[in-house]
């Protein structure tokens, strides 16, 4: 009979995989004081997807005796809009990181607002007008941050 594992322990070993690789961007920041931060978060991270882990074991070994909550299932119909979540969101960062902050919200923000099923133009065009000037003013006036 095939092992069951409760989810929460595949999501715990990620989480600790993406600490990890955080800890290796917190090591290249040449400065010291600015790499506390990185590495605090990093560091709580994985203390708690061992939490996680640990609880999601627990979990597998209830079911597995009978006593627990049966395992939940996972399948990729399910996890499909979190993945393209997660897709999407790495598709708009290559965007800004070539087209710049401007031009990849704007696509970003038309192309989600398209999957969510938001088909009146004014809509759109207005909450990029509103959300691309308030960023404008505060970031760009305000703060003095190069977006552009």
């Amino acid at each position: 009979m095939k092992k069951k594992i409760h989810y929460d322990v595949y999501i715990g070993v990620a989480m600790i995989a993406l600490a990890l690789f955080f800890l290796w961007g917190a090591s290249l920041i040449t400065v010291e004081v600015s790499s506390i931060v990185p590495r605090l978060y990093s560091y709580c991270l994985i203390l708690l997807s061992a939490l996680l882990i640990a609880d999601g074991v627990g979990k597998s070994l209830k079911a597995a005796k009978g006593s627990g909550d049966p395992l939940p299932t996972v399948n990729l119909k399910e996890s499909f809009w979190g993945l393209m979540t997660w897709a999407g969101i790495f598709l708009y960062y290559l965007m800004f990181r070539f087209l710049g902050f401007f031009p990849a919200t704007v696509i970003f923000v038309v192309g989600a607002m398209l999957l969510l099923k938001q088909r009146n133009w004014k809509v759109i065009l207005l909450t990029l007008a509103v959300l691309l000037g308030a960023i404008y003013l505060v970031f760009v006036k305000l703060l003095n941050v190069k977006l552009i």
